[in-house]
């Protein structure tokens, strides 16, 4: 569990660090967007400054070259390699942003671009809840793995021994967020 860094914030004192996180929003919409529309040129250029920002940050990437990606990296590179390009650059961008802004400045950095505060709260748990859900799934590998089930030899085993625990394991937590609001009396005013 100790290599899941991807999506988690990291404490850093590089320019990404320090930007506002509202701006750093408007930045990441108007990246994806030209990552979506993009020509080759643009991907390449766009890579380029991407990998720049995750070296200039210092976040790591030890996670996103992982076996599951060095396995299916070549089939998607061999059967559509211009949108496995926007795919990978894609990624890049949200680590970038997540690992450079505090979970409690993307919600403000929300709420400054929308003023709408359920918007914000929503979209910042939703942000803060993905390395929860990885966690979940390393967890839940580990265990079976322990079990002695091993998910690497069929996808449908995969499906069925992780995606249902791993469900249950997400309204779970879903349910304790929701029931710790309403506890404090959380009240959204749009």
């Amino acid at each position: 569990m100790a290599d899941i860094n991807i999506f988690i914030y990291k404490k850093g004192h590089s320019i990404l660090h320090k930007i506002n996180s509202s701006i750093k929003i408007i930045i990441t919409i108007i990246f994806s967007i030209i990552i979506a529309k993009g020509s080759s040129i643009t991907l390449i250029i766009s890579g380029a400054v991407l990998f720049g920002g995750l070296l200039h940050s210092k976040i790591g990437i030890k996670t996103l070259f992982n076996r599951f990606l060095l396995i299916v990296l070549p089939i998607f590179l061999i059967m559509a390699p211009f949108y496995t390009i926007k795919l990978i650059e894609l990624l890049l961008l949200g680590t970038i942003f997540v690992g450079t802004t505090k979970p409690q400045d993307i919600a403000t950095g929300i709420f400054t671009i929308t003023r709408n505060s359920t918007i914000s709260k929503n979209l910042a748990l939703t942000i803060n809840l993905i390395p929860t859900f990885l966690i979940s799934w390393r967890e839940i590998e580990t265990t079976l793995n322990s079990r002695g089930i091993y998910l690497r030899k069929n996808p449908f085993v995969i499906m069925k021994n992780i995606a249902i625990p791993l469900l249950i394991e997400t309204f779970r937590k879903a349910d304790n967020i929701s029931i710790a609001m309403e506890s404090r009396c959380y009240e959204t005013k749009s």
